[in-house]
């Protein structure tokens, strides 16, 4: 099945979310290249990411956030108020992230509660040779 084309709106709120990811990375003071490195994928890619031009995974978001020693709350524009009309891609994305970042804890907490019954199955199997 094709790919559905991103709305007008997506591709806005995708361009925010990687303005913050720049702002984010130039604090914490490290290149795209460095970014890129610790989460697996090309500069180039990378720098897609930061334009908007890339269809961020919550667990790619994730990946960046931990890179650059920020956590899903740095996504939110701080000064967002909720009953300010101005503001409503700020809460809707706010809201995304909030969501997303439940869900990637969740995928998170599963990956690395397999990962111990794997490693506890092989010392066990070990251990009965």
């Amino acid at each position: 099945m094709p790919r559905k084309a991103l709305s007008a709106e997506d591709k806005m709120k995708l361009r925010a979310i990687g303005q913050r990811l720049r702002r984010l990375r130039d604090r914490a003071n490290l290149t795209q290249q460095e970014v890129a490195d610790a989460v697996g994928v090309r500069q180039s890619a990378y720098q897609q990411m930061e334009i908007g031009k890339w269809n961020l995974s919550v667990i790619m978001l994730r990946q960046i956030l931990v890179a650059i020693g920020a956590d899903w709350s740095a996504l939110a524009d701080q000064r967002t108020k909720r009953d300010d009309p101005d503001n409503e891609l700020h809460v809707k994305l706010q809201d995304l992230l909030d969501q997303g970042g439940r869900a990637a804890e969740a995928i998170t907490f599963s990956i690395e509660a397999a990962h111990l019954n794997l490693q506890n199955d092989r010392q066990a199997q070990k251990i009965g040779s």
